[in-house]
């Protein structure tokens, strides 16, 4: 299980543009990092800036409401 990280008061509820609360978006977002420099050790640079931009773009569209 994961340690609960402490999060500011001003930052206790969900921003009412966003769809995961600030943890959750930090999870996922670190676990989206991890695989991409997963892929910068085997692959081009080219290749991973290009599903940097990629993953972006989903991750951004995926968690706003």
């Amino acid at each position: 299980m994961l340690a609960q990280l402490p999060v500011p008061d001003q930052y206790d509820s969900r921003h009412p543009d966003m769809r995961l609360s600030p943890e959750e978006a930090t999870v996922a977002f670190v676990t989206v990092m991890d695989g991409l420099d997963v892929q910068l050790v085997y692959q081009t640079r080219q290749s991973y800036e290009q599903a940097l931009a990629i993953t972006w773009n989903v991750f951004w569209s995926g968690i706003q409401r």
